[in-house]
C-alpha cells in the first residue's frame, strides 16, 4: 500500500510523542546515562558516564579526564575522532609531551589551565586540564529529553595560579538536529591574579572528516605555523598522505552573530552530514584549526581558546592569555550541532 504516512505513523515519528502519549513505561528508552568502570586500553578501573539520546547522540564523559567527552557518536556513526593511542589512563603531572601519550581521541579535550600548546609556565605540552579528576559529578534527565550533566573540576598549585572549572554538558534532539553544549564557569581561586590559558581540542573523525569534506570559517584572514604543502588550502580537507605531519592554521577577526557566538561549519564529502561549531567570541577570541591528514591518523580538530598558539601574540606577556584576579569568574560556552547537510546549513 503506497501514500502518505498515516496519523498513527506520524505520530509516533519521534520519542516526545512517545513519551507524550504514553507508550514508554520510564524515561530510559528516550534518553539516559550509564555509569560504568574501566579505562579503554588498561586494566585501570576508570569511571566512564555513558549518555544517550532516542536516535540520535551517544556520547561518552570521563570524570577521570577532567569531565572530557570521549568516543562519540551520531546515529550510529562515528563523529569524534578515534586516536590509535588506547591507554586512557590520567598522567599524575604531564610534562614535556607526554600529553600525546595518553591523546586518545574523543569529542573534547580541554586543554590548560596555565598554558596551551607547547610547554610552558611549568607544565608539559597543552597543561594538565585533560588529567584531572572531576568531583561533584551528577546528572538529570530533563522535561524535553534531554541530558545534563555537571562537575566540577580544580586546578590547585600551593604556590602557583589555581582554578576552579565548575562544566555542564547539555544534549538535547531539536529536530533533525542534536545538539551538546558545553559551558564553563572558570573562577581564580588562587590569592593572586593568574593568566589562564584554556583551549577547546575538538576533534572530529571519518566520516564527516573525508577529503573533499569543506571547512566554511567567515574571518579576516588565515595564519598558518609553518607551510604545509600536504593541506594546501584550510577550507578543504586533503587527500591523505603516508607521510606523518600535521598543519595547524589559526583564523583572526572570526564574524560574531548577534547573540555573541563565532562559527565554523563542516560539510562530510561522504554522507549527508555536517556540524556547526560555536563557541563565545568574548571569551574564547581565537580560532585554530588542526589537520591531521596522515593516513591511518586522519583527523580534524576546531579548537577556540582564550589565548594563541602561535604568532607575535604567543610571545607577548603571559604568551597571550587573559588575566583572571582572584574571586572573578569568566564563561565559556561551546556548542556543537549535528545534522543532515541542509538542515545544519541553515542553524
Amino acid at each position: 500500500m503506497t501514500g502518505s504516512p498515516s496519523t498513527s505513523e506520524t505520530r509516533l515519528a519521534t520519542a516526545e510523542t512517545l513519551n507524550r502519549d504514553g507508550l514508554f513505561a520510564t524515561p530510559r528508552p528516550w534518553a539516559g546515562v550509564k555509569e560504568s568502570y574501566g579505562a579503554p586500553g588498561t586494566a585501570a578501573a576508570e569511571r566512564m558516564l555513558t549518555a544517550r539520546l532516542f536516535d540520535s547522540l551517544e556520547f561518552e564523559v570521563l570524570p577521570g579526564r577532567g569531565f572530557d567527552i570521549g568516543d562519540t557518536w551520531h546515529r550510529g556513526i562515528p563523529l569524534s575522532w578515534f586516536s590509535p593511542v588506547r591507554d586512557a589512563r590520567a598522567l599524575p603531572s604531564p610534562s614535556g609531551t607526554e600529553w600525546l601519550s595518553r591523546f586518545t581521541g574523543g569529542l573534547l579535550t580541554t586543554c590548560g589551565f596555565s598554558t596551551v600548546g607547547a610547554a610552558g609556565n611549568g607544565e608539559g605540552m597543552h597543561g594538565v586540564a585533560s588529567h584531572l579528576p572531576a568531583d561533584e559529578v551528577s546528572w538529570q534527565l530533563d522535561e524535553h529529553g534531554g541530558v545534563q550533566l555537571g562537575a566540577v573540576v580544580e586546578s590547585v598549585a600551593l604556590f602557583g595560579p589555581s582554578f576552579r572549572m565548575r562544566r555542564s554538558i547539555r544534549a538535547v534532539t531539536e529536530g533533525a538536529v542534536s545538539r551538546l553544549t558545553v559551558t564553563d564557569v572558570l573562577t581564580n581561586i588562587g590569592p593572586e591574579a593568574a593568566p589562564l590559558s584554556l583551549l577547546y581540542h575538538l576533534n572530529f573523525g571519518a566520516p564527516l572528516v573525508a577529503p573533499g569534506s569543506s571547512v566554511a570559517i567567515a574571518g579576516n584572514g588565515v595564519s598558518a605555523s609553518a607551510l604545509h604543502p600536504e593541506v594546501p588550502d584550510w577550507a578543504v580537507v586533503p587527500e591523505p598522505v603516508a607521510a606523518l605531519t600535521e598543519a595547524v592554521f589559526e583564523h583572526q577577526g572570526v564574524a560574531v552573530d548577534e547573540e555573541g557566538f563565532a562559527r565554523a561549519t563542516i560539510l562530510s564529502s561522504a554522507r549527508d552530514l555536517g556540524v556547526v561549531v560555536e563557541w563565545t567570541a568574548a571569551t574564547l577570541p581565537h580560532l585554530h584549526q588542526w589537520v591531521f591528514p596522515t593516513r591511518g591518523r586522519w583527523a580534524l580538530g576546531i579548537e577556540p581558546s582564550t589565548a594563541p598558539l602561535f604568532g607575535p601574540l604567543r610571545e607577548g606577556p603571559h604568551a597571550g592569555a587573559p588575566i583572571l584576579e582572584p574571586g572573578h569568574s569568566r564563561t565559556h560556552t561551546v556548542r556543537i550541532s549535528v545534522g543532515p547537510t541542509d538542515t545544519i546549513s541553515r542553524v
